[in-house]
């Protein structure tokens, strides 16, 4: 539906011909069998939601037995949430780009489920022993490569394809 909502504005001019939503995923599939990196960026991007939204979930139900009330509950998400911005603004800022050239975009982006099964791990030590600071240590775990490398390394990615093909590729 989204291709056909933009066939007359400027997004929807990069190459100029008329195709169908069927020939569209047609050619969107093609395109992530095709590349590696997109191949990477899709399984990735799979397993990344699933252990990441379980991290998640797993964080809020060890706070909710730990704490009974919402409000202590949403300090302890904000003020874990600001150090995960702290951190990944940090790395973002001074390593990011040189993890991305010394290790290549399938690589980096290898660490995500990488970070969504240590996150998970931890989570499960400090559920088990319910601790809740490995509860909170499990989510800056995931969220660090999620939230810093993540979003460069798929930048890394799109810059490599021609013009009529990134929009498709980035949705």
């Amino acid at each position: 539906l989204l291709p056909k909502a933009l066939s007359g504005a400027t997004t929807g001019a990069g190459h100029q011909r008329a195709e169908s939503t069927g020939t569209a995923i047609k050619e969107t599939v093609k395109l992530v069998r095709d590349l590696p990196a997109y191949r990477w960026i899709f399984w990735v991007g799979l397993a990344t939601i699933f252990g990441g939204t379980l991290v998640d979930f797993g964080f809020l139900h060890l706070s909710q037995d730990r704490y009974s009330s919402a409000g202590d509950i949403q300090v302890l998400y904000a003020g874990t949430s600001l150090a995960c911005f702290v951190l990944c603004w940090l790395l973002q800022s001074f390593g990011s780009t040189r993890l991305i050239n010394k290790y290549g975009v399938p690589r980096i982006l290898q660490l995500l489920p990488i970070g969504a099964l240590l996150g998970a791990a931890v989570l499960l030590i400090g559920g088990a022993a319910k601790v809740i600071a490995l509860g909170s240590i499990a989510l800056v775990i995931w969220r660090l490569p999620r939230w810093s490398i993540d979003g460069s390394a798929r930048q890394a990615a799109m810059a490599s394809l021609p013009d009529e093909r990134r929009l498709r590729a980035s949705f």
